[in-house]
């Protein structure tokens, strides 16, 4: 069964209370907790078991810190065990009383029906599989579960939680759509419009690849201050496959900040270029002076900022992330985010670009989308890098017949006639 519910009706803590209370209870069984990667549960479940749930002097304090934590053992013998499924040999490999997925929306349906087989331990009275999450996607795999009635929904309300405060409701009833619906209502909802549909953690979510694949890097930068600023770094594979190896979604960073993090993803992933919103020339001109390259080339450049397709043959950034996502020629490495924003976390606001692009829909003119424009009222930060970062490794902009530019010594020797990506010559 699954516990669902808008966000702030303490999913988490309930279902932490509820598995130290069989801990406790029954001597000897065994308890799986898991998400999508161990890193994510480590900031999410562990942090409130260990500050909301056990008592300060409790002994499961005892032991590893929590980054290497790798579960809870009991006086009485019980145990949960803390797991990833970026790790499915270790998960799979025990049997278990309870398995609980975090946020279960972020794994697949085979996931989650593969973790049936491990509940067969029979120390406590009942086995079960049991989830949490907020709501997604009416057409998500779990909500059709539900429907058909193979899995049981539970469902929580803000009443359900008294520590709740007046100003946190009030940031949820201010989100755009559909996270408004999502989080604030607890409807599960189809984002209506969507920019880019065929994209999900699920479907274009990996593990970090075999660098040797990638044969060059380069970064895409959209900036920001009061609202978020987004650094990504992708690697670019033979075949032309885009992998986001690492991001910075941040806000209240002054240009110098974001200077020195370029400077320093350029020294850890061998950047060759970073293409950068050109609104901004004085933040290009300041992140070329970082790399001490002011009269002897450029480090930074600006980017094709064109949103719309504006002849035939002449694919905007949009148009080629949604071919992208639907080809699968996109992938996002798991838990690549850098300095994480966790003031956006708590508001419940996207914060990198898993939670940010799923809500990019278009605008709506006389009640119809607009198929050139995304709603401007909708977070897009991390999008506007993306177009930027698809332009640059796809696009015409970054095919210049060789000898005009210099590009670092491993990336092929690409020509323009050469190219057939997403099945576009250029």
């Amino acid at each position: 069964m699954v516990l669902s519910g808008a966000a702030g009706t303490g999913k988490s803590r309930a279902v932490g209370e509820y598995l130290n209370f069989l801990c406790e209870e029954y001597p000897g069984i065994r308890v799986c907790v898991a998400r999508k990667t161990l890193v994510s549960l480590r900031e999410s479940f562990q942090v409130t078991f260990e500050e909301r749930v056990l008592l300060p002097d409790s002994p499961l304090h005892n032991g590893p810190s929590r980054q290497h934590r790798t579960g809870y053992s009991y006086p009485n013998q019980s145990y949960i065990a803390l797991h990833g499924f970026d790790n499915l040999t270790r998960l799979f490999s025990t049997e278990y009383d309870v398995c609980y997925v975090q946020e279960c929306t972020e794994i697949s349906e085979h996931d989650w029906a593969s973790l049936l087989r491990s509940i067969r331990n029979n120390r406590l009275p009942w086995q079960q599989l049991l989830g949490d999450c907020n709501p997604d996607s009416s057409e998500h795999w779990l909500r059709k579960r539900m429907d058909a009635g193979t899995t049981r929904e539970l469902v929580s309300y803000h009443a359900d939680n008294p520590s709740i405060t007046d100003e946190y409701i009030e940031g949820l009833r201010t989100l755009p759509e559909p996270l408004r619906s999502r989080l604030y209502l607890g409807k599960w909802v189809q984002a209506e419009g969507a920019v880019l549909p065929d994209f999900s953690m699920e479907r274009h979510g990996c593990v970090m690849p075999d660098l040797s694949d990638i044969r060059w890097t380069f970064g895409a930068v959209d900036w920001g201050y009061t609202a978020p600023g987004v650094a990504l770094v992708v690697g670019v594979t033979k075949s032309g496959k885009l992998y986001r190896l690492a991001e910075i979604y941040r806000r209240g960073e002054l240009l110098d900040w974001w200077c020195d993090r370029i400077y320093d993803l350029t020294r850890e992933f061998d950047c060759v270029t970073w293409v950068c919103d050109p609104a901004r020339p004085d933040a290009i001109s300041s992140v070329n002076k970082r790399f001490g390259l002011t009269n002897r080339g450029m480090m930074a450049r600006g980017a094709d900022n064109k949103r719309a397709s504006s002849g035939p043959g002449d694919l905007s950034g949009i148009d080629l992330l949604k071919e992208g996502f639907a080809k699968d020629r996109i992938a996002f490495v798991r838990d690549a985010n850098r300095f994480t924003d966790q003031g956006l976390v708590k508001a419940r606001l996207p914060h990198n670009s898993e939670t940010e692009l799923p809500n990019i829909v278009y605008v709506k003119t006389d009640g119809k989308a607009n198929r050139e424009h995304v709603d401007p009222r909708v977070p897009d930060h991390a999008f506007d890098a993306w177009r930027y970062a698809a332009s640059y490794a796809w696009g015409k902009d970054a095919y210049i017949h060789k000898g005009k530019r210099k590009l670092d010594p491993t990336c092929p020797p690409w020509e323009s006639a050469e190219m057939d990506f997403l099945d576009h010559r250029f």
